[in-house]
């Protein structure tokens, strides 16, 4: 947990991101299927224009594509996207 928190932490505070979703079948409790889910995915890497830090990303469920779980998962960002 501590590493994901660090990571989440790293990738909240770099000036530059890239956001993405993708679909992923999940579960769904009591009908014996799967249905469709999100994993949001904040990725970084600026080594492109010099920068120091590691790349990395961080992967975020969500059960729908919807803005708000983008805005939420953006939640103090300040850079560009």
């Amino acid at each position: 947990m501590m590493v994901w928190r660090q990571s989440c932490h790293l990738c909240c505070t770099i000036a530059c991101r890239v956001i993405d979703e993708t679909t992923a079948p999940v579960l769904d409790p009591g009908r014996g299927k799967t249905k469709t889910g999100y994993l949001w995915a904040l990725a970084h890497d600026d080594r492109t224009w010099g920068g120091e830090d590691p790349p990395g990303v961080v992967y975020f469920y969500a059960p729908g594509r919807a803005g708000a779980n983008a805005e939420t998962y953006l939640t103090g960002f300040d850079g560009i996207l």
